[in-house]
């Protein structure tokens, strides 16, 4: 099952609201958006980058390390680690596998 056995607030998924205009939700689930990020650009966060981020604490990153990292599939999950990876974490060397060279050449 890829299912995580303690959800509670998909919103949209195991309850009602993932097509609201206004939703409520604990304070945990929120993330302040940038003045210079527009919704529609950031709405790809809530499941893509979150996952991203728990597979980055699951691989245990450690960027006072010279770490390298490779990330097998550029989907939107994939992207989203890619860019963890080099701008929070500060891997320098990211190796990406994706089945098309522009996939490749985009992450």
């Amino acid at each position: 099952e890829q299912l995580c056995p303690n959800l509670k607030a998909e919103h949209g998924f195991i309850s009602d609201g993932g097509l609201a205009g206004y939703i409520r939700t604990p304070s945990r689930n929120a993330v302040v958006i940038p003045d210079s990020l527009e919704f529609v650009d950031a709405a790809p966060i809530g499941c893509g980058v979150t996952t991203a981020v728990h597979a980055a604490k699951l691989g245990r990153v450690d960027s006072t390390q010279d770490e390298c990292a490779l990330v097998y599939g550029c989907n939107g999950v994939g992207f989203g680690l890619v860019q963890l990876l080099k701008n929070v974490y500060g891997i320098k060397n990211v190796g990406v596998v994706a089945r098309s060279e522009a996939k490749r050449k985009m992450a």
